[in-house]
């Protein structure tokens, strides 16, 4: 009788001991499952912090950095001052710009948004500056703005080193 009496208590022991590292095991699982969420939040608040992860660009829109850059109309002979004024060509699809920059860093890429949108990545030499075309929504009739943004180290999820931006109308 005292054998089974301990052999009751032995397998209610090991009962028990089973249901802990059960309870245990799925806690775990429950911490698992609320550390991948942490992370795919940090994750997306740093996507949602650095515009460049989904091509468009929403940082901050005050003058860092040294240097200038303006635009003007590939064939115009003045760089406007304030908003440019860009002229389609009746039966084309693009409008070309040249980009002028003065004293910007042109060992370092300039990440090139037209209406928050990534369209092209450069490093702007001094004097000759780039051409770069418009195409699509970017030459519907209208108020559009071109961010130039360069990064520490090229890399779009580091610190906004340059930032300028320039403003064009393009008449309907």
């Amino acid at each position: 009788m005292k054998n089974v009496k301990n052999a009751k208590r032995f397998l209610v022991i090991i009962a028990v001991l089973v249901m802990a590292i059960a309870m245990v095991a799925c806690d775990n699982d429950k911490d698992d499952d609320q550390d991948a969420k942490t992370d795919q939040n940090q994750t997306n608040q740093t996507q949602s912090n650095n515009s460049t992860n989904s091509n468009t660009y929403q940082g901050k829109t005050d003058n860092v950095g040294d240097g200038e850059i303006a635009i003007r109309q590939k064939g115009a002979t003045e760089e406007a001052s304030g908003t440019v004024t860009l002229k389609p060509v009746a039966g084309e699809n693009e409008i070309e710009i040249e980009i002028i920059p003065t004293n910007v860093n042109a060992t370092n890429e300039t990440y090139i948004y037209v209406d928050g949108n990534l369209v092209e990545k450069e490093e702007l030499d001094e004097p000759a500056g780039e051409d770069m075309d418009l195409e699509g929504k970017a030459i519907t009739a209208g108020e559009h703005k071109i961010q130039f943004v360069q990064y520490e180290n090229n890399d779009p999820t580091k610190a906004v080193t340059f930032y300028r931006e320039a403003k064009y109308n393009v008449e309907g």
